[in-house]
């Protein structure tokens, strides 16, 4: 049993959000569902530690700040490894120029832009041609904070789409004067920096400078010590890169217009980042999914992996994880909980011979490597997931008579619950779909309505797309026109 694969117990309520969170966008991940290669490599910068990227392969020298606040320490130094962990983007438009004043030629320009019908697709205009003011409605795929998907297929889409995102942003921004963005998940009104990515930041700081001092100090003292950590960081780093790039599009897009000065006086982002939720209606929506889950492990489902219970998403969800686990885990799981195993034994071994200081070192490097493994591939989850898919796929059909007496049996069991269900699952699309998406469209018009705000855009779940835009028609002025842009090819 490797060191972090603890059991962990999928249920089939968790089983069904998953694949609901999943249906839409498994419409993007190729039908083969073979496992997909990790993500290119980035080259390094020399030939220093061979096979690491350009991050990897000296510590970033301090920022050095006259400010005295240790916030803006922080910040400069976050913002610095951000810079380093930016994907390149492709088909960047760095000029800036004035931008149009008719809804027309934003989309004419916007369609001539050569990313366009290749990383992201404008739908047609429904506007009057002449309106100055544009809500650019832009839906998204992101990720999970419940659920595994970093390693797969299925989290290579995600980053793609985000990626995406970041480069329409960038953009909009240049060609197009946007200047602010409202964001699902947030209920600020002022969102001047992303949460998960200077956390992400903060984890690739601390294992790079936990990994130079072990080879420093520590790797002269036992052989194995410097090859091994190479060969976990090369294991990691394609997927490191991808945990990133999923993270938040919208959030790199505002990171990478930001001034690198954080004390100059320009410092503050381009664009104004803003919250779309109401948190009291967060709060009321989490409490009626508890709910819904809680009644959900209580139905009966029937024991069939081919039973009317699992749906079209399911059934594919069960194919991916049957079809690239085994080779995730012989390639990526398996050496690096070996690794992690391996620099924990010999850092151990450092301190019974009297070498503390190289044992703590490499003990340093160790846990935060542990740490980052275990929060951005999340293998306890994921092998939990496979065993739970393989059993689904062993499981015996019964008998139609065996059938036929547990339906009978069940069915006045599951009659209550479904009623109850039935209420609770109308009520949770009461406040998380309209409720929410009223809410989203009172905060960008109170937005739009100050300052000089002529261009904003909505990023919210691909779910709320045509609902949202229906609502937003009916609540705009006709000065102001909506522009749908998916960062990805399929209609919804």
């Amino acid at each position: 049993m490797l060191s972090w694969m603890s059991s962990a117990k999928i249920t089939s309520s968790s089983r069904r959000t998953y694949a609901s969170f999943a249906l839409g966008l498994l419409c993007l991940v190729v039908t083969s569902c073979k496992a997909p290669p990790p993500p290119p490599a980035i080259a390094p910068a020399s030939e220093e530690i061979v096979g690491l990227a350009p991050y990897w392969q000296k510590p970033l020298p301090r920022v050095e700040s006259k400010v005295a606040e240790a916030t803006t320490y922080v910040h400069a130094t976050r913002d610095a490894w951000l810079h380093r962990l930016s994907p390149t983007l492709p088909a960047l438009a760095t000029d800036s120029r004035p931008a149009p004043t008719r809804v027309s030629e934003h989309l004419e320009i916007l369609r001539a832009h050569t990313a366009h019908q290749k990383h992201y697709w404008s739908e047609p205009l429904h506007a009057a041609p002449e309106a100055q003011r544009i809500i650019w409605l832009i839906p998204q795929y992101h990720r999970s904070s419940e659920f595994p998907e970093v390693w797969s297929s299925l989290g290579a889409e995600i980053a793609q789409v985000q990626n995406n995102i970041d480069l329409l942003i960038t953009t909009l921004h240049h060609q197009h004067g946007l200047s602010c963005i409202g964001i699902e998940g947030q209920s600020a009104k002022r969102l001047p920096r992303s949460r998960v990515l200077d956390q992400a930041a903060r984890w690739v700081e601390t294992l790079a400078h936990h990994f130079h001092r072990a080879r420093t100090q520590s790797g002269a003292s036992d052989p194995r010590i410097q090859p091994t950590m190479d060969a976990a960081l090369r294991t990691l780093q394609p997927y490191l890169s991808r945990y990133v790039q999923l993270l938040d599009g919208a959030g790199m897009a505002v990171h990478r217009l930001t001034p690198r000065d954080i004390t100059g006086p320009n410092y503050p982002p381009p664009i104004v980042r803003f919250g779309l939720e109401d948190s009291k209606l967060n709060q009321r929506a989490v409490e009626l999914l508890a709910q819904i889950r809680e009644r959900e492990k209580r139905l009966i489902l029937p024991p069939t992996s081919e039973s009317p219970g699992e749906s079209e998403a399911e059934q594919a969800l069960r194919t991916l994880w049957l079809d690239e686990f085994p080779s995730f885990d012989s390639e990526t799981l398996t050496p690096l909980s070996q690794a992690i195993d391996l620099l924990s034994s010999v850092s151990q071994e450092l301190k019974r011979d009297g070498l503390t200081g190289d044992a703590d070192e490499l003990n340093q490097f160790t846990r935060q490597l542990r740490l980052m493994v275990q929060t951005i591939l999340r293998p306890a989850d994921i092998t939990a997931y496979h065993t739970h898919y393989q059993a689904m796929a062993t499981t015996p059909a019964p008998t139609p008579e065996s059938a036929e007496t547990l339906a009978a049996d069940h069915a006045s069991h599951n009659a209550t619950l479904e009623a109850e269900l039935d209420v609770l699952r109308q009520s949770y699309t009461d406040v998380a779909h309209t409720e929410r998406e009223a809410h989203a469209i009172a905060r960008t018009l109170e937005m739009l309505s100050q300052g000089s705000h002529q261009s904003c855009a909505i990023v919210m779940g691909a779910g709320h797309l045509r609902s949202l835009e229906k609502r937003l028609r009916d609540a705009l002025p006709a000065d102001t026109a909506i522009i749908v842009v998916r960062p990805f090819a399929h209609p919804i």
